[in-house]
């Protein structure tokens, strides 16, 4: 039976999200000065989220730690966010798929097509925007799947990988999007940080594209 991690709708796992609207009741006060981005929330052993650590590395205490969440985990989440250079008040969030790095059986592995909005790395990830076609409710299975190591002539390696997409049976109705996050850390087996080079393929309406990514 093929394991991939499903995907339904972004379901908020542990915080509503909220709409950010309003008027401020003085005219001049200054908004907050909010941001958007992709962050990891480790928890502690009693399942307390107590700081965000960004992309860059930078490590930084919430205002309003999460609380009742799975102990020792790392929650990928995309969040609405104020840093004021102390403390990070979140004030939306939805969960984000890391997928982990591994070898599906060859049967089992589907590779649905789909459109690449935008792919990024940072230092701990890949980065991935994607619009499917779908349902509101409907559920689509991804994973990240193990290829060849490949010898390059310089010495270097390059290791071939799979963006796995599996629609199942979500009639292709609408447009959603959708991120996806590929840890980098820790590298695998057999790869060299300065040396080597993961390389993704995603099979997109337009037939497959590729992706090189410096370790």
């Amino acid at each position: 039976m093929k394991q991939y991690a499903a995907f339904p709708l972004l379901p908020l796992l542990f915080c509503a999200l909220s709409v950010i609207l309003g008027a401020c009741s003085d005219d001049d006060e200054p908004w907050p000065s909010y941001a958007q981005g992709l962050l990891d929330l480790p928890t502690d052993p009693s399942g307390v989220a107590a700081k965000a650590v960004f992309d860059n590395g930078d490590e930084c205490a919430l205002d309003q730690p999460f609380t009742s969440l799975r102990p020792d985990s790392l929650y990928r989440v995309q969040a609405i966010y104020v840093y004021d250079g102390e403390k990070v008040h979140i004030a939306s969030c939805a969960p984000i798929l890391s997928l982990p790095f591994k070898t599906y059986r060859p049967g089992s592995v589907k590779t649905d097509p789909l459109q690449v909005v935008a792919v990024w790395q940072t230092r701990r990830y890949v980065n991935l925007q994607l619009d499917l076609k779908g349902t509101v409710g409907g559920k689509h299975a991804f994973g990240h799947h193990k290829l060849q190591l490949r010898e390059n002539p310089d010495g270097s390696r390059t290791q071939e990988s799979l963006l796995i997409h599996d629609a199942g049976a979500d009639p292709a109705y609408y447009t959603r999007t959708v991120y996806l996050s590929l840890p980098l850390q820790p590298l695998p087996e057999g790869l060299t940080a300065g040396r080597d080079t993961l390389r993704l393929t995603v099979n997109t309406h337009e037939g497959n594209r590729h992706y090189a990514f410096p370790l």
